[in-house]
Parts: C-alpha cells; structure tokens; sequence
C-alpha cells in the first residue's frame, strides 16, 4: 500500500510474532506500564516506522526491546523476513552501534530460523518418488490475486501448471481453497465475485471454505457463486438461525486411486465472520461460536469410520486476537478427536511460520498429534499436503513451481477478463466541480487536503466509526485522475501523465479513478482506541513536517514529506512546527476537547492498524470489524452520501482541505 511495498509484508510478519510470543506472556498493557513484552514490541514496531521515515534512532528507542527479546526463545518467520533485513540494511546509518549491533543479532536469529523452517519444508521433495503419493494442493486468503506478479502472486495459471507436474509424476492431485478468494481487486468485486468463481472452475478446483471475506457481498451473493462453482463450498458451522441448519454443504468425500484412498473435508468458516465483515451480510444466520467444537465432531463422527483421511478444510487462522474466544484452529483441535490435518487459512500464516512458532503441530483431545498448515496470502505460496498411499504418512510443503511453465490457457483468460474490465472501469460514477488533490508533495504526505477529507470521510461513513485516519500515503492520484493528476503510477513506476493539464479543475470520476486512489485492496477495519491514542498518532504522523508547501523540486524534502501523514475524519488539531515534541495542540473529536482517557472507535486501512508508517499506538487493541476495501468505501460515500456529485460549495472545495489541520509558527519559505 505504501512506497516501500517492503514494510507491509515484514509488519505482517512481526505482528504475528508478538502474537505468538504473547501466548506465553502476560496480557498487552498500555505503554507506559512497566510489561516489556508491550512495551517492546510497540517500541520495535515504531522503531521501524522511524527507520523507514528517514528519523534518526536512538538506544533510548529500543532498550525495552532488549528486556522483550530476553524473554521468548521461539521466533516466527516467514519468506519475508529479508525484508526485515533489507530495510535495516537501508537504514543502519540512523543506528547508533550499540542499537545496530542488537539489531544485526535479531536478524541473525530469525535468518537461521527461517533457513531451518524453510529447509523443513523442502526436505527430501527432489528425491521423493511420488507414484504411491496423493498430492493435496491447497491455497487461501488469495484475496482475487489472480494474475501472476500482482502482490508477488504465482497467478492461477501457476497452480493449473502444478497440478500437471504432479499428475505428470504419478500423483493423484486434488486442489481445495480455504477461503478469503471471491474478493479484493476489481477482477474480483466488479462481477462480486463471479469471475473468480468461474476461474476456479477452468483451474479444477475440488472444494473450498469460504472465509469471512467472501460473505463481503452478503451470504445470498455467495449462495449464488455455490451454483457457479462445479465443486462445492463447505462450511459445517454457517447455519440458518431459525433452523440451526447449514447452509452449505457440510463436508465432501472423495476417493482416491486404484487403492481407494477415502480422504473427507469437512469446510469450517470463522465465526469471526460474525463482526469482521459487516453483520448486516449474515442476518438471520449465525457460526455455530458457542458449540463449534461440537458441530465439527459431529460431523467427524459422521464420516470417521468410512474414511482414510478426515481433513478440516478450515478459515480460522491462529491469530492472538482469536484467541480469548478460544477461535483459532489449536484452540478448536484441543477440543475434538480424529482429525488428521488442518488446511488453515484466515491469519495468512506461512506454513514456514507455523513451524519456527511450534503451531504445526497440535495435540487434539486425545493426545493425538495433528498437523496444521497454511500457504500464507496472495498466492505467495501453493501449498502441498503430501500423502503416502503404502504408509499413510502425511508430508506439509509447499508446490515445487520451478519445475513447470505456467499454464497459458488459463494465463490468457484472465488477461482477457482484465481488459474486459475497461467498459465497467470507465463507468462513470460522480462528477466533481473541484479538483480533488491525491498528489504527493506538495499534497497528501505533507498537509491536509480535499482528497485527504474525503477519503478519510468515506471510511468513517462505510464503518460508523467516531473518527478515522488514513495514511497519506495510500492516497495514489488526483481526481479526476486523467488530467488532473501530474504524474500516475504504471508497473509500480511513477511517470509523467501525458494527458496532464495544469491548471485543470473538475470533471467525471470513473469507478477506475476511484479504484486508483486506493489501488491496492487494503481494508477498512475499525478498533478502539483512548483519546491519548489519538494523540500519540497525530504527534507520530505530523512528526516531520514543516508546515511548508515548497513547490521547487530541489526543496521538496523542506516539506518534511512522510507517507505516514494523517488524514483525518472527525479531528481537528493545531500542528506547532517550532516545537520538536509535544507539537500537536488542540485536539477535537467531533467538535469536543479530547478526552485523553475515554476509547473511541477509530476506523482506518489494515496497513496503518497493524502499525505501518509506524502507527504502533494503533496496534494495542483487536480489530473491531471489517468493512470492505478502501475503494469500495470511497464509491460507496460518493455515489450513495454525495449522490455522485462533489460541487464547489461542499465542505471539498479547497484542495488544502476543510481546515481539520492547521500549522502554527511556519518558518519563512
């Protein structure tokens, strides 16, 4: 979502670490208490946000960090973890050495655990004789990740091209999904999820679980995608209310080879869908939360005896945030008896980072060991369950995709989806009298602006929240984005936008413009927050500007540019740049003083919650709710609250914003 796309993955990464090392530790208290495991992991977290804002680090930042370091032996990695490595790499010169030298340590244990999990995971795969083998391909959380290089993603087309290989080595393949897949980007929302139901056809799908996403377009949309799809989708604890029946179906059993090799799914949908997709989209229907143990052995008792193999095909993740209400999948299996696997989904866990966790492994409530895996997020990864037809053993990996061409058939039909997308992208959904101004600086990472109100409005109205905050940042163009905008962004690459007119003011908004303002499929998500929070966020994010708006090329940095800067829906704030702490005075919530010790409900992307941009104080609480992508909010509030027409007398008229951010003691240009 950010200029440095690194950050995000490695956030992700860390956030799951403080969430396994919390199993262990006591509850996170607010910082300024006297727990190192909060304190630590908030100070980490901000010391990479000041890392990558360019701030200078001092030891005073991290010396809670050691105290936390010193207490948990057991480190999560993934893949991306090099990330961690490459941006401390970038930015070493900002370390003192002593701050360094702690840090290079930190990296040096998590290399070695990523280089053991990953030689885990691969081990004995080149030499393995997979003609008794039945390969279970799976994935999750693709989030319509579709096409190959979007996020890093393999693409569909990679994932046809594996089950050839394997097929090609004697292998009995089947390919389940276990959820978060029918939305994301436009190829996804536009249709509402028809054309990656049509996709996972041409790919061969078997069976999927739906996750909580895919009830993003109501669960009538996703009854109708059940009719698309020529497998089924399964999900033992989704249930009518009145009836206390599922609505999908339940489980799907297949047999396998000459040998007939019984293998059972059993789908399992997060109750968490509950709060963390718009209540609204499940009414009437409910998850089973107060007895899905029960409902899952039900159903495992139901098929046990007939079968080989019984799997959980399972959106519940292992989330720390899950897990007072006992939700993640090692809470559910400590609970049941004759599972064999778990394909999980839901946290976009690795199955790498379930290793170096010690969570790839859990004890049901007979002792019995069962094995947990996940292929992280994006289509990153192709999961592969590996099972011995002679011996029953049961290997978790990941697809060997270096040996196979991606399929060309299915690479083409999403190319061609794509551009039939243009006519639905250029559908004109507003007009606006104003220019609306995304720019970068001067603009969205150094002051307020109209754009910066709106988008900032748009998340506070699609959640109901009592205030939101975006990140600059994530704000990609102006609008009307075709000559407006002096620059846009092709493959990742910012370059001159030819149909730029200086000058230029209003014009037709498309649902592409609105798309590109927020490209990147983040999520509205909402958490509380204390009005010291508040504070702590505005003092963060304001931290290097200078009030100025230079405007000479060879001065911008005078600006005190940060992707992290605030935009605000529900704050009003003064900004005294002459100060170096304490500069934020002023603060408003809805017109009233704030109150530093009262919690609000903050909405803001899913970037900023974990704390990207260095947004820690963010980060203390769960998540709240789910309300769809960024760009769904921005058309939503456009189309439904401003009825597609922003003119010059609304409170967007000014491109420097309705004045909610006001700068004090400027310094002469």
């Amino acid at each position: 979502m950010q200029s440095n796309r690194k950050l995000t993955g490695m956030l992700l990464v860390l956030a799951l670490l403080v969430s396994m090392v919390a199993i262990a530790i006591p509850a996170v208290q607010a910082v300024g208490s006297e727990s190192p495991s909060s304190i630590g992991t908030y100070q980490f977290f901000g010391l990479l946000g000041d890392v990558n804002d360019d701030s200078v680090v001092n030891i005073k930042d991290v010396t809670h960090l050691q105290k936390y370091l010193a207490k948990f032996e057991a480190y999560s990695f993934s893949d991306e973890q090099k990330q961690l490595a490459d941006v401390l790499e970038q930015g070493k010169d900002k370390l003192n050495v002593k701050a360094a030298t702690m840090i290079q340590k930190y990296i040096a244990k998590f290399s070695s655990a990523m280089d053991k999990g990953i030689g885990e995971v691969t081990s004995g795969l080149a030499e393995m004789d997979f003609s008794d083998k039945i390969v279970i391909l799976h994935t999750n959380d693709v989030h319509s990740r579709v096409q190959a290089g979007i996020d890093n993603s393999l693409g569909y087309a990679a994932v046809v091209a594996a089950k050839k290989y394997y097929k090609s080595l004697g292998a009995d393949v089947l390919l389940v999904d276990a959820g978060d897949t029918f939305h994301g980007l436009p190829i996804a929302n536009l249709s509402k999820g028809a054309n990656i139901a049509e996709l996972m056809n041409d790919v061969g799908y078997n069976a999927m679980a739906p996750g909580n996403h895919d009830f993003n377009y109501g669960y009538e949309q996703l009854a109708t995608l059940d009719q698309i799809v020529n497998f089924p989708i399964l999900s033992a604890n989704f249930v009518d209310s009145s009836t206390d029946e599922a609505v999908f179906k339940t489980t799907e059993t297949f047999e396998i080879g000459t040998e007939k090799i019984k293998i059972a799914f059993i789908g399992i949908t997060t109750p968490e869908t509950a709060t963390k997709a718009s209540p609204l989209n499940t009414i009437g229907h409910n998850f089973s939360q107060e007895k899905i143990d029960k409902v899952i052995q039900a159903q495992i008792d139901a098929v046990k005896d007939d079968v080989d193999f019984v799997i959980g095909l399972g959106h519940l993740g292992v989330d720390q945030e899950s897990a007072a209400a006992q939700l993640r999948s090692t809470d559910i299996i400590k609970k049941i008896s004759g599972l064999n696997v778990m394909i999980d989904a839901h946290s976009h866990t690795t199955l790498a980072t379930l290793i170096g966790a010690g969570m790839a492994v859990a004890k049901d409530k007979t002792d019995k060991k069962v094995k947990i895996t996940s292929a992280g997020n994006y289509l990153q990864h192709i999961g592969a369950l590996i099972i011995s037809k002679t011996t029953k053993s049961v290997k978790a990996a990941y697809a060997d995709t270096t040996q196979s061409t991606p399929d060309e058939v299915i690479a083409d039909k999403i190319a061609a989806i794509m551009k039939d997308l243009k006519p639905g992208l250029n559908k004109i959904l507003a007009n606006t009298q104003v220019p609306l101004d995304g720019n970068r600086n001067p603009g969205v990472r150094v002051h307020e602006t109209n754009l910066g109100d709106l988008a900032a409005d748009a998340i506070r109205y699609i959640s109901g929240a009592d205030v939101a905050l975006t990140n600059g940042g994530g704000i990609r163009v102006s609008l009307p984005m075709d000559h407006v905008s002096a620059t846009v962004e092709k493959g990742g690459v910012t370059v001159e936008n030819p149909d730029y007119i200086a000058g230029a003011v209003g014009g037709d908004i498309t649902y592409g413009d609105l798309n590109a303002v927020f490209p990147f499929g983040n999520l509205v998500v909402t958490t509380n927050v204390l009005g010291s929070d508040i504070v702590a966020a505005l003092e963060h994010g304001t931290k290097t500007v200078t009030g100025l708006r230079e405007t000479d090329p060879a001065k911008l940095n005078d600006n005190g540019p940060s992707g992290g800067f605030p935009q605000v829906s529900g704050i009003t704030f003064t900004v005294d740049v002459s100060k170096t702490e304490n500069r934020v005075q002023d603060v408003k919530i809805n017109g009233v003083p704030v109150d530093l010790a009262k919690k609000y409900v903050l909405a803001t992307n899913d970037f900023t919650k974990i704390g990207g941009d260095g947004y820690v104080m963010l980060n203390k609480n769960p998540v709240l709710g789910y309300y769809g992508a960024l760009d769904e909010a921005l058309i939503s509030y456009v189309t439904n609250e401003l009825g597609g027409v922003i003119d010059a007398s609304s409170i967007y008229a000014d491109k420097s914003g309705d004045g909610r951010i006001t700068f004090i003691n400027v310094p002469a240009p």
